[in-house]
Parts: structure tokens; sequence; C-alpha cells
């Protein structure tokens, strides 16, 4: 069996047009030539679990009685708000050409501007990801691994389309609110984290080394069942084993010192640049 394969898949966590894409195209590098254009098209690695839930909650209503201005409302959002207010403090001129650019897009309809500015909200935070600290990268996979936990217990059967970054639709309702604010809390720190500061990552004859270790640590200690969160894997009756798969396989990241972790994430990430 192609580890190497089963892992790149693995670390994909996210949706398409979210966070998620940030690093599909970086990690088909590391991949053999016959299975490179699946990676490529599927794979998301676990950066993207934060935002996992962003088709959902872009596609969502504007908040009702909000200030008819397109950025009052955007900043009076729960969800998006902090995020918003984080950018618009730590670099106001390109949060006004946003503003400017999803209303004039919006061509006046203010239901669609927000959706609009919703969606380019996430865009934006997706590259700055990179330049949390270490700790916070860390927490980026606690996250998916917590997230795969409740979602065992929850609604099993989305593990594995939410891991290949496939849709899987609203999972809002079976996640506590306690993991979702984890969420809002990292992306907004991804709007504040200092884009010039020159954080340690791994090249790419590093990445794969980590990744063949990362593999055979996961497989040693879970067993074959980690091929459930292979691409093509036939998982119909057994999701809730996936959700444990997924799990297992950010115990291992998890139980990488803290700096060498983050070091594989900023790697992955630059592959996709």
């Amino acid at each position: 069996m192609d580890w190497q394969s089963i892992l790149i898949a693995a670390l994909g966590v996210g949706i398409g047009g979210g966070v998620g894409a940030l690093i599909g195209k970086g990690l088909a590098r590391l991949a053999p030539q016959g299975w490179r254009r699946g990676v490529e098209i599927g794979c998301a690695v676990v950066l993207a679990v934060i935002g996992a839930r962003v088709a959902v909650m872009i596609a969502g209503p504007p908040s009702a009685g909000a200030n008819p201005s397109i950025e009052r409302q955007l900043l009076n959002d729960p969800t998006f708000g902090p995020m918003a207010s984080a950018w618009r403090e730590t670099d106001p001129a390109s949060f006004d050409v946003y503003l400017g650019r999803v209303a004039s897009a919006a061509g006046g309809n203010r239901a669609a501007a927000i959706e609009q500015a919703r969606a380019e909200l996430m865009e934006a935070a997706r590259p700055r990801i990179p330049n949390l600290s270490d700790a916070q990268l860390v927490e980026v996979i606690r996250l998916a691994r917590d997230q795969m936990r409740e979602l065992k217990a929850s609604h099993p059967i989305v593990c594995y389309p939410l891991f290949q970054g496939r849709r899987f639709g609203d999972i809002s309702p079976y996640l506590s609110q306690a993991l979702i604010q984890r969420e809002t809390n990292l992306l907004t720190a991804a709007f504040r984290a200092n884009p010039n500061a020159q954080q340690p990552a791994l090249a790419e004859a590093e990445l794969v080394a980590e990744i063949n270790d990362l593999v055979a640590r996961t497989r040693a200690q879970f067993g074959e069942d980690i091929a459930l969160i292979a691409p093509d894997a036939q998982v119909e009756g057994r999701e809730p084993r996936v959700c444990d798969a997924a799990a297992a396989l950010y115990d291992q990241m998890l139980a990488m010192p803290e700096p060498q972790a983050a070091a594989l994430m900023r790697g992955l990430s630059a592959l996709s640049n």
C-alpha cells in the first residue's frame, strides 16, 4: 500500500473555496507522478481545518437589524466581525480596497455584497495562517483533531468528506460553541500575525522525510485502518472509524516537538506558492 499517498490525502481537511485550497498543490509536488493530479484536485492539508464550515457561513443570511453599511454589518457579524476588525486595524489600505471591490461587485444587492465580503475575508485569511506562531499552528492541528472527535459522536458521516475537502453541508449544529470559538480566534490571530517574521519552515526534502516518518508512526499506532482516509477508500458503514483515523494522524502530529510540527505546517504551505 502506498502510505505516502495515504498521508498526503490524510492531511486534507477543509473545503474547496475556503481555507482548504491553501496546501493542495504544494502537497501534489511530493506525490508520485501517477496520482499527482488526484492529490492536486482533492487535497488540502490540516491548515484547512480552520474555516472548514466557511461555505455554510458565507451562504447564510445577513444579520437581522444590522446597519445598511456593508462594513458595519460585516464588523457586527459574531463570527466574521473579529476577523474583519483585525484586518482593518492591521492593514486599513487593503481593507478599504476589499470593501470597495465587494460593494462594486454586488451591484447594489446588499445581501449579495455581504456574502461576497465574507468569502473574500476568508480568502484574505488563508495566506496569513502560516504567519501564526509555533504554538498557534499546533493549536490548528489540535483543532483539527478535536473536530474529528466531536463529529465521531455527533455526525460521523461527515468526517470523510470533510477530511477530503469535499462538500459536506452545515456541520455547525454538530460542533460545540467552544470549538467554533477556537476556530474564530485562530483566524483572527492570523490577521494580526506579523507577516515579516522569519518563521522556520521545512524544505521539500525535509518534508518528504517527515511525511514518511509521520505515516509510519500513525500506522504503527492505529493499524491498517489508516487506509480509511485514503482518497479512494470505501467507508460506508465505517464512518466513526474514519473519524478515529483522522484523529490518530493529528495525534501523531501533536506528538512532534512544537517547533518541528509548526515548521512542517509552514513547509507544506510554502509548497503551494
